[in-house]
């Protein structure tokens, strides 16, 4: 994958976070195995999971330039998230507005079959079925 066109995704994020914050909430589509991602244990083995982001919330929330750190209520708990820019590929306005970034989609499903490949081993030769003759 081209490093500039990351980086350039990454900014365009990182533009529409902010600007998408400015209404009640927004809606923010990640990938939760990217490196750097931090969330509840139950959510990590997701293959995208959704979360609901908004400065109105009583946890804190933080745009960086790496990605968003946030304080998020799951169940009767606060959990300290952080979410690189690099898993974001949507996000979405209460108004409707929505940005997607073909490319996360692209570099995570390229990085995951790479994981695969080296992980999983080749399935065994199929069987021919054996025929018998019945009287």
């Amino acid at each position: 994958m081209n490093e500039d066109l990351l980086k350039e995704a990454n900014k365009e994020k990182r533009s529409a976070v902010v600007r998408l914050l400015e209404d009640e909430y927004m809606l923010v589509d990640l990938i939760p195995a990217t490196a750097g991602v931090v969330l509840p244990s139950h959510l990590s083995s997701a293959p995208s999971i959704r979360l609901k982001l908004s400065r109105l919330f009583r946890g804190s929330l933080q745009v960086k330039d790496h990605g968003i750190e946030a304080e998020l209520l799951f169940g009767d708990t606060y959990f300290s998230c952080v979410i690189p820019f690099e898993a974001i590929w949507r996000v979405e306005s209460v108004k409707g507005a929505i940005f997607t970034w073909e490319i996360t989609l692209t570099s995570a499903a390229f990085s995951e079959t790479e994981q695969q490949a080296e992980v999983a081993p080749p399935p065994p030769p199929a069987k021919r079925p054996q025929l018998r003759r019945v009287k």
